[in-house]
């Protein structure tokens, strides 16, 4: 949408102010897959980068001891519908009254359920619940 490579927090945060400004609108939330998602608002100077709650294992793993993840999220399956499941639970959580950073938490913590799973998934009340026990 910008029309330049945003490998970089510095590039994010330039391509927030310029979607910011083009489309008029109060805030903008960039989703960066792995590396999770940024959220610019109008009224603040400062970003919100929120870490994604997945990470991949590879099929290089495949044999080896596991991976301690308390600290770093689950592990990723499958990355399908992961951006349909930020748009509906950012809209629902704004929809219900929450702030665009507390709904983009919850968005990215509802995303980070459903690439655990395989295929397509959705997430449930309960399983965000406790996915959001967490935090």
């Amino acid at each position: 949408m910008v029309g330049r490579p945003l490998g970089d927090d510095k590039s994010v945060e330039e391509a927030g102010r310029a979607l910011l400004a083009h489309f008029g609108c109060s805030a903008v939330l960039i989703t960066r897959g792995e590396k999770g998602m940024t959220v610019a608002e109008e009224s603040s100077p400062r970003y919100l980068h929120i870490p994604a709650t997945g990470f991949e294992v590879t099929y290089a793993r495949v044999g080896q001891p596991g991976i301690e993840r308390g600290a770093t999220g689950r592990q990723v399956f499958d990355v399908t519908g992961a951006g349909d499941t930020v748009l509906s639970v950012l809209a629902l959580a704004v929809a219900a009254g929450a702030s665009i950073p507390d709904a983009a938490l919850l968005a990215n913590t509802a995303a980070g359920v459903v690439v655990g799973k395989l295929g397509t998934a959705t997430v449930t009340p309960q399983e965000l619940s406790h996915a959001l026990e967490g935090h």
